[in-house]
């Protein structure tokens, strides 16, 4: 490997999962190069168990301007000469590590020649769409590596996971049929705590068991739903990425916010509620699959458990999951 490759990774986890498909085109059309993912914290533990990166390099700041952790980071970052930066974040944060690499105003001539496929005018692959803040983040991702001239974005898969599987290590056997409920969430917003206990308690009634997943830990919420429906088991926080991907594949149904889990559970093709309020925009960063079904509301409280069962009406342990 004599190239190396700097994916600048979303901060977001659900984003970063929307990346999976892009990802995988730059291994393919950069196969015998090094590929090094520059993290957030908050999303490193997705990162590293993704098979298209060679390594993850963390972000060491602690917060914006954290001095020590920018000339860390600098310095880190000035070590290897990359042929190439995909930042597939785009954002404030991107600009801070462009100019941590060349500099805060590179020459005209100089900046024409930095290999940098993002939002920064005037280098060699400036993804200059003006329409790129309206697409779905998937597609923007898409138009940003055609524009580098890299074609082979493929579909977001996550059959990978069977292969780099040793051990499933969530307290659960998966010997009996179950659903799961999305805890987490990436937005203020909330689905109220009584409407996720009663879905548990409908599930119950259809031989269901309620799994709380999430790769957070919500111990305020999940006591709250185990007090209303002790049948409930709760996996937040103890099901690692490649633990979800075999849950959403065995589930019968997966509801709740949009979040990285309930991406990952869209790209194994279980069927999905996702729930969507404030600070949530299914077209832009929506969980995507031929089997996701989305309710769309100002705010998630909008949102009647009602709903949910009317889409769900056929769901029992003997549907097809």
């Amino acid at each position: 490997m004599n190239e190396i490759i700097l994916v600048i990774c979303p901060q977001r986890p659900s984003r970063l999962i929307l990346a999976i498909g892009a990802l995988a085109g730059l291994r393919t059309h950069h196969k015998n190069a090094r590929i090094i993912g520059l993290s957030a914290a908050a999303t490193m533990f997705i990162a590293k168990a993704l098979p298209y990166l060679d390594d993850v390099w963390l972000d060491p700041r602690t917060s914006t301007w954290d001095i020590r952790g920018l000339l860390d980071l600098r310095a880190e970052l000035r070590s290897v000469s990359f042929v190439r930066v995909y930042d597939f974040e785009q954002s404030f944060i991107s600009r801070v590590y462009f100019h941590l690499m060349y500099g805060l105003k590179p020459a005209p001539e100089a900046l024409a020649s930095i290999p940098w496929s993002g939002d920064m005018a005037g280098t060699a692959l400036y993804h200059n769409n003006p329409r790129k803040t309206g697409m779905h983040f998937t597609d923007r991702l898409q138009d940003q590596l055609k524009v580098a001239g890299v074609y082979e974005v493929l579909k977001a898969d996550v059959s990978w996971a069977a292969r780099q599987v040793r051990e499933f290590s969530a307290p659960f056997r998966m010997n009996q049929p179950f659903a799961m409920l999305m805890l987490d969430r990436e937005t203020d917003d909330a689905w109220p705590t009584e409407r996720f206990a009663g879905l548990a308690e409908w599930l119950v009634s259809r031989k269901l068991t309620p799994l709380l997943v999430g790769f957070a830990e919500h111990p305020a919420l999940a006591d709250e739903i185990q007090r209303r429906c002790p049948d409930a088991i709760d996996l937040t926080g103890k099901a690692p990425l490649i633990d979800t991907v075999f849950l959403a594949w065995a589930a019968a149904a997966a509801i709740g916010p949009a979040s990285a889990a309930m991406h990952i559970a869209a790209i194994a093709n279980a069927r999905c509620v996702v729930l969507c309020g404030a600070g949530a925009d299914p077209a832009i960063d929506g969980p995507r699959g031929p089997r996701v079904q989305v309710l769309n509301r100002g705010r998630l409280s909008q949102i009647g458990t009602g709903e949910i069962l009317t889409l769900l009406a056929d769901l029992d342990a003997n549907s097809n999951a």
